[in-house]
């Protein structure tokens, strides 16, 4: 089995890699799986003595971090959606016109 200290456990080092969560709290692995330090810490590599680290309740800043990020997600589609929309209005103005055009110059051809 493999272990993250060789001989005596570093909390420093703990912690260090706890921090990493407040930045990404979910790491994608692979397709649907994924993986969260702070769960990897305290199932695999859990320290003898318990560490202070932020955030102290896991279940907690998970819940409210995916709320903010799904949030987030949602005002970004939106915005997104609504830049294509103006983009799309643009370019079919443009069409419509260079048409309207066109039929004109056919009109004093004939």
């Amino acid at each position: 089995m493999r272990t993250l200290f060789t001989k005596k456990e570093d909390s420093k080092l703990y912690k260090k890699i706890w921090n990493l969560m407040t930045y990404c709290p979910m790491i994608s692995v692979y397709g649907l799986h994924s993986l969260n330090i702070g769960n990897f810490l305290k199932a695999i590599v859990p320290l003898k003595k318990e560490p202070t680290c932020d955030p102290k309740d896991l279940k907690v800043f998970l819940t409210l971090t995916m709320q903010e990020y799904d949030k987030q997600f949602i005002d970004f589609v939106q915005s997104k959606f609504m830049t294509v929309t103006s983009w799309l209005c643009l370019i079919n103005g443009r069409f419509f016109k260079s048409i309207d055009d066109s039929d004109k110059n056919i009109d004093s051809l004939v």
